[in-house]
């Protein structure tokens, strides 16, 4: 039988990454919870596979880089998305009162 190629267990772990993140969204009692679930096992997929991938394209030469760079790109793309980028659209949508703040 033939091994399933690490890039297919990354897509797949995309897939249900994206599936977990639209959980999430969904206004319903407890969807909070199973989405989050989702999430954080979508994470650890993509970390135990991502390594060795890239081990196996790139060699052991550069490993460190090529570990670091990889492993700074979830809470960089976290920071960025969920504390600037959401701050950002959260300023942009809340309306001004009276006093000089911000209600959504």
């Amino acid at each position: 039988m033939a091994a399933t190629p690490r890039p297919l267990f990354n897509a797949a772990s995309q897939i249900l990454l994206s599936v977990g993140i639209i959980v999430m969204g969904i206004a319903v009692p407890g969807c909070l919870y199973i989405g989050s679930i989702l999430v954080r096992m979508c994470y650890e997929v993509r970390l135990a596979v991502t390594m060795p991938t890239a081990s196996e394209l790139f060699g052991l030469k550069y490993y460190a880089l090529i570990y670091n760079v990889l492993i700074l790109n979830l809470p960089l793309g976290s920071f960025l998305f969920s504390g600037l980028l959401a701050g950002y659209f959260y300023d942009a949508e809340a309306t001004t009162t009276p006093t000089g703040g911000n209600e959504c």
